[in-house]
């Protein structure tokens, strides 16, 4: 359908305009000067991205702290409870060490003293000394002594040897003894009752003997000269201790340093580690020195040694029965200094002590190594003593010292180090992946949220910005914002004035409480509407000196859009239009709001052109040599009738206002003479023609462009405007011929006529094209 031209009166004419869409698919707007520019949505897009990421950043960085902060934590945690646990299990080993230590020694002592006491007071010579009940004397100490076995050793010279040996034989009768007692305590105890029996008829050695054997495997009698160390009484009692009555431990090495120790210092010593083959370990036999007097004779001369008491300890006897069960894991290294120069190693688990091995046998690790915690066995019992409680013999300190190494192992170490600091980190890990979770959840859900208010935003800012040209656009945001202000700041006073109305008396008529608020200083004298408001802001409306408009419409539209259906017609006018638009934002027209088939443009504004006049003619002619163009390829489509469209134009040049209506469905208008007159250039043109007011070609003449502007031979009556002479513009003139463009259709002398007699057709037509 053509629009309609028409009017009662010469008023002005005004035409809401829309501008060029700023949209771009990148989201960048683009001005009137082609400057690219961050669109609203990118810059709100672009800030709340930092923010996300900045709190992704912080919250990452947080949950890192943590995570690491709690694995270190734990770790070191558990690692002190594993060391503080390490460090009191050896300080009970330590200390239960050196009490088990004093506790034997003193035993020892004890025992040593009971025979040496009894020897004085029976006015016994020695080495010929049988001390009586030697037997349950050891039974009644072994829980003190713990001993593998308690031996008596006299010492006997080469003088005595004779004498010794006759009186080992007529006082045998001690291991008779011995084993009655065993007989009492044990009952009837088949083993216990065959190794006594074995011994009842065994006998004993009547001479002291060494450690060699003849052919017959008997010992041979000890050659040498003396001292002599014979084994003498012994519990417990046993057949194999019946075999080595009278023989001389004196030709054993060890023995002998050790007896040559105690004798020359009067104090206790350990010796040399030895197994007896029968049970795992190691055992450790200390001397203990008897007396021949308590202190001397006449106060002249010193005690003389002239026995031993020897006490055979299982080490691990010392380092069992301290630490709780549970307590696995720890190892015990000891070893002993030159001559002996022997190393073994026990493993306590809980308050058991196992052998594990000769040698170092803790596992080896920097760690454990650093953690080793070492004692000298029996040091408070040395020379000084440092324990005062302790009244006997000190314990030698330079013969055979026996140094204990404490180690922890992995066994014990995986008890208190354990993977719970990993999993603490993974689950406080997992709570800050959860909140991350959340977060990025939450955050998806506002940013969905976001992207289709701004995607609305955006929208609505298209719509806004193909209404209004970029600048006006702003204006009226800002205008916006300050209506939005103004209203704020009245709501607020209402509010204001109602709570201090509220908070008085009940006014009884509208008149006192005006009064009452005024004199209060509440009263709202901005009480206004929106269109008091409105008022308050400054209207937008600007004169453009300098513009030229342009009007084209689609001769013959009518009669071809009655016989096709809407979207056909749609095809049409979006294809033409869509030409139309490209080549104004080429040429940097300002597109006018399409009314029907006719289309509308300007230039000069929003910014001044100043070829304006120029810029138009060259996008009429590009609209009339495109649609010609597209009008054989919609043909294909839409009928070959289609090919019978044409396009007549009108321009003319002038000033023109421009500005905002506000209001609902506030529009961009322009208003002024030169719209009348264009659309009169229009109404009065011919298809395919360019036909420009007095105005325009004087603008074309001084724009050196006289060659295009032909003189129309006839003037035209406008109504309003009377005779007026125009003229036609043709492109070709003076230069190439344009292709795809004829004419040849139309009288040259006179293409008006042509053009009524395209509308003879259009009943109306004319009448309603002029204002």
């Amino acid at each position: 359908m053509s629009t309609s031209h028409n009017s009662d009166n010469d008023d002005e004419r005004s035409l809401s305009i829309y501008s060029e869409c700023e949209g771009r698919p990148d989201d960048k707007h683009v001005d009137e000067e082609g400057t690219a520019r961050p669109s609203l949505a990118e810059m709100e897009t672009r800030a709340v991205q930092w923010s996300k990421l900045l709190v992704f950043v912080v919250l990452l960085t947080a949950a890192s702290a943590v995570t690491i902060s709690v694995y270190l934590k734990s770790s070191r945690t558990e690692e002190e409870a594993f060391q503080d646990t390490f460090e009191e299990y050896t300080e009970q080993i330590i200390s239960t060490v050196h009490r088990n230590a004093q506790s034997k020694l003193e035993a020892v002592g004890a025992i040593a003293l009971q025979i040496q006491a009894y020897a004085i007071t029976e006015g016994k010579t020695w080495p010929n000394v049988t001390v009586p009940f030697f037997e349950e004397h050891i039974m009644a100490t072994q829980s003190l002594t713990d001993a593998y076995g308690v031996q008596l050793f006299p010492v006997v010279t080469n003088e005595t040897r004779a004498a010794w040996e006759e009186y080992s034989v007529e006082n045998r009768g001690w291991l008779n003894d011995s084993y009655a007692a065993q007989r009492h305590v044990y009952g009837e105890d088949q083993r216990i009752l065959q190794r006594i029996q074995s011994g009842l008829f065994a006998g004993i050695s009547n001479k002291i003997f060494g450690t060699t054997f003849n052919a017959d495997k008997h010992p041979i009698i000890d050659p040498s000269p003396g001292p002599f160390f014979p084994q003498w009484q012994t519990a417990a009692a046993s057949w194999y201790y019946q075999t080595t009555v009278n023989s001389n431990y004196g030709n054993f090495e060890d023995f002998f340093n050790q007896t040559q120790i105690v004798m020359e210092t009067s104090t206790a010593a350990y010796g040399m580690a030895w197994s007896d083959g029968n049970v795992p370990g190691y055992i450790s036999t200390m001397l203990y020195p008897i007396f021949d007097s308590f202190y001397g004779t006449n106060g002249t001369t010193s005690p003389q040694v002239v026995a031993f008491t020897a006490i055979d300890l299982y080490w691990q006897a010392f380092i069992e029965r301290i630490l709780p069960p549970g307590a696995d894991g720890i190892y015990v290294v000891m070893e002993n200094a030159p001559p002996c120069d022997q190393s073994f190693t026990f493993e306590i688990r809980g308050n058991i002590a196992t052998f594990v091995d000769d040698g170092d046998q803790h596992e080896v690790t920097p760690e454990f190594d650093a953690m080793k915690t070492s004692f000298v066995f029996g040091s408070p019992l040395m020379e000084p003593i440092a324990s005062l409680t302790y009244t006997g013999r000190p314990l030698y300190d330079d013969f055979c010292p026996y140094t204990f190494h404490i180690y922890p192992s992995q066994e014990l170490k995986d008890k208190y180090v354990t993977t719970k600091p990993m999993w603490y980190a993974v689950i406080v890990c997992g709570v800050f992946l959860f909140t991350s979770l959340v977060f990025l959840t939450y955050d998806w859900l506002v940013e969905r949220r976001q992207r289709l208010v701004l995607s609305s935003a955006n929208e609505a800012d298209a719509v806004v910005s193909s209404l209004f040209p970029s600048s006006v656009k702003e204006r009226l945001y800002e205008n916006e914002r300050t209506s939005m202000a103004l209203k704020q700041q009245q709501q607020q006073q209402e509010q204001q004035s109602t709570r201090y109305s509220s908070g008085g008396a009940i006014l009884k008529n509208n008149n006192n409480e005006n009064t009452v608020k005024e004199f209060m200083g509440t009263a709202n004298p901005n009480n206004k509407s929106d269109s008091a408001l409105q008022q308050e802001v400054s209207p937008i409306a600007e004169l453009y000196p300098e513009t030229t408009i342009m009007f084209a419409d689609l001769v013959g539209f009518t009669s071809w859009s009655a016989n096709r259906q809407p979207n056909e017609v749609f095809v049409l006018l979006e294809t033409l239009y869509g030409l139309f638009d490209a080549a104004a934002a080429r040429r940097g027209v300002f597109k006018v709001e399409t009314i029907g088939d006719c289309y509308v443009a300007v230039t000069g504004l929003p910014k001044p052109q100043e070829q304006h006049a120029l810029i138009m003619v060259k996008f009429a002619d590009d609209c009339r040599l495109k649609m010609r163009q597209e009008l054989h390829s919609l043909a294909e489509t839409l009928g070959p009738k289609t090919l019978d469209l044409a396009l007549r134009t009108g321009l003319h040049s002038g000033p023109v206002t421009a500005g905002v209506l506000r209001g609902e469905k506030a529009r961009f208008q322009l208003f002024g003479d030169t719209m009348n007159t264009a659309a009169r250039m229009e109404s009065n043109s011919a298809p395919n023609r360019i036909h420009v007011s007095e105005a325009t070609a004087q603008l074309l003449r001084k724009a050196g462009k006289s060659h295009w502007v032909n003189k129309r031979e006839t003037k035209i009556h406008a109504k309003g405007k009377g005779e007026m002479q125009t003229y036609w513009i043709d492109t070709r003139s003076g230069g190439s011929v344009r292709s795809g463009l004829s004419v040849s259709t139309y009288s040259m002398a006179d293409p008006y006529n042509a053009s009524v007699s395209e509308f003879q057709t259009e009943p109306g037509r004319m009448d309603a094209l002029h204002f």
